[in-house]
């Protein structure tokens, strides 16, 4: 049995038209229909209350993505949480990590001293996963928020977008403070920041970057896409020295 509310935390369905409900699901078949009218109703509940283009294939894809990539680092932190940490730290400054959640706002601030967040997620994604902090919700916190949006799977984001997030996270850790750089499961899109903010920290090469990132945080990766925002950052790098 599928509920069709399960699928949108907070969602008000009355008022997009439709009523939530109880399906039985007697073939695969059925399951696969029941499954994609919950992603339009997502994708309708985005559009309506967030202003997301939510009928764009790119989005369609993020979105249809989205809940089951979430699900499924969820269930792998909670069965090995040593092997899969939600955040790990990586030096003394920064911590990489998935989602933050409300739950977890003082363990950060009180036990890791967070003095700033860089988000790496498009704004949807910490709309749809429930309890998930905000930029707003990071404001009332009084902990200083930069976003650097980034489409999952498959963006990364320019050098000077890159070059901006870096010196956000070295004013903070020149305050004394750590730095939270997230994404939604803290293994692409923020593993891509976090490995051009070692290379400027400490001139490494990316591959001994991406290495040292690996040790921190094993289940870390980085694709194609995020490979070449990488080493364009470490031309960008090698100009600057030299000019």
């Amino acid at each position: 049995r599928i509920r069709s509310s399960a699928f949108v935390h907070g969602a008000d369905l009355d008022a997009l038209g439709f009523r939530s409900g109880e399906y039985n699901c007697d073939s695969f078949f059925d399951l696969q229909i029941h499954f994609s009218t919950s992603v339009v109703l997502v994708q309708l509940y985005l559009h309506c209350h967030f202003r997301v283009a939510a009928f764009r294939s790119d989005v369609m894809f993020s979105l249809v993505m989205f809940y089951p990539s979430l699900g499924y680092n969820i269930l792998r932190n909670y069965l090995q949480a040593a092997k899969w940490p939600w955040y790990s730290r990586i030096d003394d400054v920064v911590i990489q990590g998935a989602l933050p959640f409300r739950s977890m706002v003082d363990e950060l601030k009180n036990r890791e001293n967070i003095g700033g967040v860089v988000c790496c997620t498009e704004e949807f994604e910490t709309k749809a996963a429930w309890s998930s902090m905000t930029k707003e919700d990071w404001a009332e916190q009084e902990i200083a928020f930069h976003e650097i949006p980034m489409k999952d799977f498959v963006g990364s984001s320019s050098r000077p977008e890159i070059q901006r997030a870096v010196q956000f996270i070295n004013n903070i850790g020149k305050q004394g403070k750590s730095v939270y750089v997230h994404c939604k499961a803290g293994r692409t899109r923020s593993t891509m920041l976090v490995v051009c903010y070692l290379m400027q920290r400490s001139n490494w090469m990316p591959n001994v970057a991406f290495e040292y990132l690996k040790m921190k945080r094993p289940h870390a990766l980085l694709r194609s896409a995020h490979w070449r925002s990488v080493n364009e950052y470490r031309r960008f790098l090698d100009h600057e020295a030299t000019s």
